[in-house]
């Protein structure tokens, strides 16, 4: 039996080239790598016979560093033909990646463009990739910009200092972004990238055995060996323990793409400059 949902996504890379300070998949922690190839599709087959998904985003750490992404367009193309299918990129890199412009183009996937700062040297950074942008475009790819300005937290502190919120999970969940998402990954469903991210950067800074964190690592999410039942309850979730994590009110911050203090005091690494208007920043490269 397949399942009708709103909204799956699926991590194929852990490394980024920014450092998004607050990045819900943690990959602002200079995580290395991509999840192998065979296991992405495996996984997008398999789910494929379980979920089918309105909405199918592929995403990172940064997607286009992934070296085949072009089958995994073509694949996820074939696994949910009927779903809005999206790359979510930061678009550094689009000026480099001419291999993926066929796919996207056979397959009618949307390329998201997340904006994730106003600062000066990041919109330097962006001109290359927003110019092959602008030549994707006018070949027909679809796109559009989603705007990752204002960042919430989904956990206190930065580094060796991480922590859970420990605040009340219905109210969390209430506010929460995220509360539609089904998250594939290691060939299991996922109640949010927060969680099924959640052991790589405890084990980068040493935290896999701290008290506050154990709670949230017994949470294992959903394997193909469910039953319909179980994957019918699984997806009908509301809030549940592990929601505790975030924080129960929203506090939105510009933060700074390129921190590498891992040891930073404090909550966030926050950053201040004037709004950019980013369709005319895409005109103007």
């Amino acid at each position: 039996m397949t399942i009708d949902i709103p909204y799956a996504e699926m991590l194929v890379s852990y490394a980024c080239n920014l450092h998004c300070d607050g990045c819900q998949n943690y990959s602002n922690y200079a995580l290395k790598g991509s999840v192998e190839t065979a296991v992405s599709i495996a996984d997008m087959r398999a789910w494929s016979r379980r979920i089918s998904p309105r909405v199918f985003r592929i995403l990172g750490g940064e997607p286009l560093l992934h070296p085949d992404l072009a089958q995994l367009i073509r694949v996820a193309a074939e696994c949910w033909p009927n779903a809005q299918r999206t790359l979510v990129t930061n678009g550094l890199l689009i000026n480099r990646r001419d291999d993926i412009l066929e796919a996207l183009l056979e397959t009618g996937t949307i390329i998201e463009v997340s904006i994730h700062s106003n600062d000066p040297k990041y919109l330097e950074r962006m001109k290359p990739g927003m110019a092959a942008l602008k030549s994707w475009i006018a070949q027909g790819v679809r796109w559009n910009f989603g705007d990752s300005r204002g960042f919430i937290r989904t956990y206190r502190g930065i580094g060796k200092h991480m922590r859970p919120y420990n605040h009340d999970p219905v109210k969390a969940w209430i506010i929460c972004s995220a509360r539609e998402c089904v998250n594939i990954y290691d060939s299991r469903l996922w109640k949010c990238p927060t969680i099924s991210m959640l052991a790589k950067p405890l084990e980068k800074f040493g935290l896999t055995e701290h008290s506050d964190w154990k709670p949230f690592l017994e949470y294992k999410g959903l394997g193909l060996d469910a039953s319909d039942e179980e994957l019918g309850e699984f997806l009908r979730r509301g809030p549940e323990d592990i929601c505790s994590i975030c924080p129960d009110s929203r506090d939105h911050y510009q933060k700074d793409v390129f921190n590498m203090d891992f040891d930073k005091r404090g909550d966030r690494a926050e950053v201040h400059f004037p709004q950019v208007d980013f369709n005319k920043f895409l005109e103007d490269c």
